[in-house]
């Protein structure tokens, strides 16, 4: 099931799917677009899970400030779980998510039960840093393209880049403003070592 939610002020959309009583809660990573556009792709990938939980994927807020940071994210996404009522959630973040599920964790244990991290960090590396600002400098200027590519050359494995680089980089060739602002904002965050958005 695809739905909406607005919590103090906070409007986020949200896949759910599975029949299973323990809660499980997929954080993606940065992405242009919403996470509604790729639902059924998802749901085939976790239906695994579908039995044993009831699954959960949260996309960003609709309405992101300038300033968001990756703390404030995650923030936006407990008050989320909290009003739908999930508890005691096993957490699965990849790459930015990972970090937002490190926040949660620290921030609002109770929501926590496990929490599992992929392809993420809990600081900024100096090729972390060089790389968000190659896709800072790409959004600006409107590449979808060359922000695509960049991100498929340096976040997947040579394996998966060899099988699906062409269609990935693909199926992101063209983006509207909001979209490129939406990516802008998002790959922004990845600066949070400057912010109170750090981990402790």
């Amino acid at each position: 099931m695809n739905d909406s939610i607005i919590v103090n002020g906070i409007e986020m959309d949200y896949i759910r799917f599975g029949t299973g009583e323990r809660i499980f809660v997929i954080l993606p990573g940065v992405d242009t677009k919403s996470i509604l556009n790729s639902a059924m792709a998802i749901e085939a990938g976790y239906r695994a899970f579908a039995k044993s939980y009831t699954v959960y994927v949260f996309d960003r807020r609709k309405n992101m400030p300038d300033d968001y940071t990756i703390r404030g994210m995650a923030s936006d996404t407990a008050e989320v779980m909290t009003a739908l009522g999930l508890r005691d959630a096993d957490i699965f973040g990849a790459s930015q998510g990972g970090m937002m599920g490190m926040c949660i964790a620290i921030d609002h244990p109770g929501l926590v039960r496990r929490l599992v991290v992929g392809s993420s960090s809990a600081r900024i590396t100096p090729e972390i840093n060089e790389g968000t600002k190659r896709w800072i400098e790409l959004a600006e200027r409107g590449d979808m393209t060359a922000l695509t590519a960049d991100f498929v050359d340096n976040l997947y494995s040579e394996e998966t880049i060899g099988k699906y680089r062409d269609f990935l980089i693909s199926a992101t060739s063209t983006a509207s403003s909001y979209r490129l602002r939406r990516s802008k904002t998002s790959i922004s965050m990845m600066n949070w070592i400057r912010s109170s958005a750090r981990p402790s």
